[in-house]
């Protein structure tokens, strides 16, 4: 099932200039965001561009952030940025097997994102969520062991939205 939310109007998307954005400053410049990836002690300088498809998750060491590992470009399949708040278009949740034995170990681990193309991100979070809705996941809630809607519960497994907001424990969508 695909489902199409509209956060902002197409321009808006590609701009990112809009309302909801203008307390923000965004850390990207010229469409681009430079991180400094620490992988094994050595930095490795990586870059994310505007339009890159990303997996977006929970960083495990650092709660307040969000890790994106690119799924295209230059740095496919690896970490290439670190940010409070991703705005993402054409965003799906994926939770894998690793649920599994994150609940049998009672351990968290990398196992669930969500994934789309960047449009910005920003190093504080977004304030004005008026109209949106809240998706959330937690793997040791047996009940619901998937991205759902915090306020009714319901399941967004399978569900594409037009654009989402990923920050603190949730990802924002409008419906």
């Amino acid at each position: 099932m695909n489902q199409q939310l509209s956060m902002f109007d197409e321009s808006a998307v590609e701009k990112t200039h809009t309302k909801r954005f203008h307390d923000t400053k965004s850390i990207m410049k010229n469409g681009r965001m430079h991180s400094i990836i620490k992988y094994k002690k050595i930095d490795h300088h990586r870059h994310l561009d505007v339009g890159d498809k990303l997996d977006v998750y929970r960083n495990l060491n650092r709660s307040e952030l969000y890790s994106a590992k690119a799924k295209s470009g230059e740095f496919k399949n690896l970490v290439s940025g670190y940010a409070k708040c991703y705005v993402l278009k054409d965003v799906s949740f994926f939770v894998g097997k690793g649920r599994e034995t994150a609940v049998e170990r009672k351990e968290r681990s990398v196992h669930a994102f969500a994934r789309g193309e960047l449009v910005d991100a920003f190093d504080q979070h977004i304030t004005e969520l008026q109209g949106m809705r809240a998706i959330t996941y937690n793997p040791f809630n047996e009940e619901i062991p998937y991205f759902h809607f915090k306020d009714t519960g319901e399941i967004v497994k399978g569900m594409t939205f037009k654009s989402a907001i990923v920050q603190g424990s949730n990802v924002w969508v409008n419906q």
